[in-house]
């Protein structure tokens, strides 16, 4: 804990080592205030994939395919490493993310990999996603 109180930056901001008071509610200044919902650029995607893809563009799930067979060349190399490894594709990268955002909206996390693709758990929407 620093001895003094108050402790300045570099840029002469002032930070201060104990909590201050609050008086129960927050100035209406500090509140931010935003419409709920996609933007207006946005409203006319409908699929999920869509705007899944706002997100996660073509460059990024090339880049992470890059440097994912990067990974698995430097342990294909080591000898002590006793795993078989492949090279993957950008539509099995792509094919991970569908699951795993499937999953988070399935609330299917705690399922293992078996029960994801057992249809007695879950039909076969997971199969379906990775298509």
């Amino acid at each position: 804990m620093p001895q003094r109180q108050i402790l300045r930056g570099k840029n002469g901001h002032r930070w201060t080592t104990t909590k201050g008071r609050s008086s129960g509610r927050v100035s209406s200044a500090n509140i931010i205030r935003t419409s709920r919902g996609p933007t207006r650029m946005n409203k006319c995607l409908y699929e999920s994939l869509e705007y899944f893809s706002i997100f996660i563009t073509d460059d990024i799930v090339e880049e992470i395919t890059k440097w994912t067979n990067a990974e698995t060349q430097l342990k294909i190399q080591r000898p002590d490493v006793k795993a078989s490894f492949k090279t993957i594709t950008c539509e099995e990268i792509r094919a991970l993310f569908r699951i795993l955002t499937l999953t988070a909206a399935m609330k299917d996390s705690h399922f293992t990999t078996d029960e994801l693709f057992d249809f007695s758990y879950s039909g076969n929407r997971y199969v379906a996603a990775m298509r």
